[in-house]
């Protein structure tokens, strides 16, 4: 007789919160809209619909190395997004198949080109045979201005 597989354990988080899963350690500390990759329009690649950027930082807790997992968006009609392919353009962009060696951690920036009329949460696996679902439900700001004194920066024209 067929057996199914288990249902993963789904667990749900907010932005700036810490958490475990599988090999990895996460945190989601913002997420913003831009339709601007870069500022240097020669680089700059146009949205099909809006860029939503997500600021992440990953730490392998194992003591092997670890491959990243894929980040994808899910939509509250479970609609699910891939990364933006255009993403190599944005400076410290976490990239497909990224390794990390134990107690190695890294921040980046995830990017996806995806409507603006949804919610999102970011979906986030500690590894590629993990058991768990674990969601961060982002809550995207317009593109926002950090201002420091030797520089002002748009950061969604990263």
């Amino acid at each position: 007789m067929y057996q199914s597989q288990p249902e993963p354990e789904i667990y749900i988080y907010n932005e700036n919160e810490f958490f475990e899963s599988g090999y990895l350690k996460y945190i989601v500390t913002k997420s913003w809209w831009s339709n601007r990759l870069h500022r240097n329009q020669y680089i700059n690649q146009r949205p099909n619909a809006v860029y939503l950027f997500v600021e992440v930082a990953v730490q392998n807790i194992d003591s092997q190395p670890r491959v990243i997992p894929p980040f994808r968006l899910v939509d509250e009609n479970d609609a699910v997004y891939s990364t933006s392919s255009n993403s190599w353009v944005v400076e410290n962009s976490i990239g497909i198949m990224e390794t990390l060696n134990p107690n190695v951690s890294k921040r980046g920036i995830v990017v996806f080109d995806v409507p603006k009329d949804k919610k999102y949460a970011l979906q986030l696996l500690g590894g590629y045979w993990s058991g768990e679902a674990v969601f961060v439900l982002l809550s995207p700001k317009s593109s926002q201005t950090i201002k420091r004194p030797d520089i002002s920066l748009d950061v969604g024209e990263l």
